[in-house]
């Protein structure tokens, strides 16, 4: 699970210092912190004196001068709970907490407070277990937790073009509180296919094992009928394409030949159980016919992928990307991108038939030699994956 046990920098946000408009009892103030010192003590003067004051720091400093009402220590916990409601009902702030998703929240610190939050190790952490149970709350209204496909239709889909055509429509009908935290710069529509490379030569010789190559996500596509590549983007610069329409010459250019021929030198490494590179041996692509690409997130990004925006894409869309792979059927999974396997294996599940799973080096990865790819697979291999449960 993600701990965010930091309420500074990205997420300054769920600092109760963070300025923003909170009500409490008919006043407006600038911060949780200064409703919260405002609510100890009922006087008017006292409370527009607080809400007058530009820092929740000096805010915090009246607080701890006042009178307190005679049951504060009752009620000061379902007074932030109220401030935080409060708080979070600005639409912004409201899709950033919902953003932090399963996180724990943690408010850690260094000046001793071990009430709110935890400093060393050690605290109650009780602003940041409010902030999860508003997080819950505001979810549940937003009916984000709420399936918007149907299980059973994505198990249901006999080939891989019905699954895709189902989960294109599962991305359109993403709620859009849903897609707001997945991230704003990739068009909803946008959905990329891929799966078995060729029909006519995956899995017809059966001394040759079935090999999926596994990425993290496509490239986003700005086409309202989903196609494969964004009209106004030139097809040739490599950065956007699926690997048949590399391999037909379809697109070209540097990055679409590296990447190809690595994901050709991990085929060809592995049927020929030879991982000492040879390039006339190990960038034959012709091996790339007798497998299957896929990537995790189908609606994609760009540049660097964003990892937290990944495991929450495998996490909401599981079952079908689970249901490509048993479509598929592997024999052998190559994961190309580091941590790769790890999500595979533990969020969207392995088919019983599938004898390896591998971890590998990302194809685009220009840094890394080929001898030093091929020799990553080569020590996945030797761990001898028997069963799912060794990997």
């Amino acid at each position: 699970m993600q701990v965010i046990d930091s309420f500074r920098g990205e997420y300054g946000f769920l600092s109760s210092f963070h300025k923003c408009k909170v009500e409490f009892e008919g006043m407006t103030y600038p911060s949780v912190e200064h409703a919260f010192q405002a609510a100890k003590n009922p006087d008017p003067e006292y409370r527009k004196s607080i809400a007058a004051v530009g820092s929740p720091v000096t805010a915090k400093r009246m607080g701890k001068k006042t009178a307190l009402r005679p049951d504060w220590e009752e009620v000061k916990e379902g007074i932030m709970y109220e401030l935080l409601l409060s708080k979070f009902s600005d639409p912004v702030l409201r899709d950033k907490l919902i953003a932090t998703g399963s996180a724990e929240l943690i408010e850690g610190n260094n000046h001793w407070d071990r009430y709110w939050g935890v400093c060393r190790g050690e605290g109650q952490n009780k602003l940041g277990k409010l902030l999860m149970n508003v997080r819950d709350k505001l979810r549940e209204e937003s009916g984000m937790d709420k399936p918007w496909y149907d299980e059973e239709e994505v198990q249901a889909c006999g080939c891989l073009d019905d699954l895709f055509d189902l989960w294109k429509k599962a991305h359109e009908a993403e709620p859009d509180i849903v897609y707001k935290s997945y991230r704003g710069d990739v068009n909803k529509r946008s959905f990329t296919r891929d799966g078995i490379i060729d029909p006519d030569h995956f899995g017809k010789d059966e001394c040759v094992p079935k090999i999926l190559l596994i990425c993290k996500e496509g490239h986003e596509f700005d086409d309202p009928e989903g196609s494969r590549y964004c009209p106004n983007k030139n097809l040739s610069d490599g950065k956007n394409f699926w690997v048949a329409d590399g391999l037909s010459g379809k697109v070209h250019g540097k990055e679409v030949s590296v990447f190809l021929n690595c994901l050709a030198a991990y085929c060809n490494a592995h049927l020929d159980n030879n991982y000492e590179f040879d390039r006339g041996i190990h960038l034959k692509r012709s091996v790339l016919n007798k497998a299957a690409y896929m990537n995790i997130n189908k609606r994609g990004g760009f540049g660097t992928c964003d990892e937290k925006v990944l495991k929450g894409y495998a996490e909401r869309y599981a079952p079908f990307i689970a249901r490509e792979i048993a479509l598929i059927d592997p024999d052998v999974i190559i994961c190309c991108g580091s941590g790769l396997k790890e999500l595979v294996v533990n969020t969207i599940g392995v088919p019983e038939g599938c004898r390896t799973v591998m971890q590998a080096y990302h194809p685009s990865d220009y840094y890394v030699s080929y001898s030093s790819k091929l020799r990553s697979i080569k020590i996945e291999t030797n761990k001898n994956y028997g069963c799912v449960e060794n990997v």
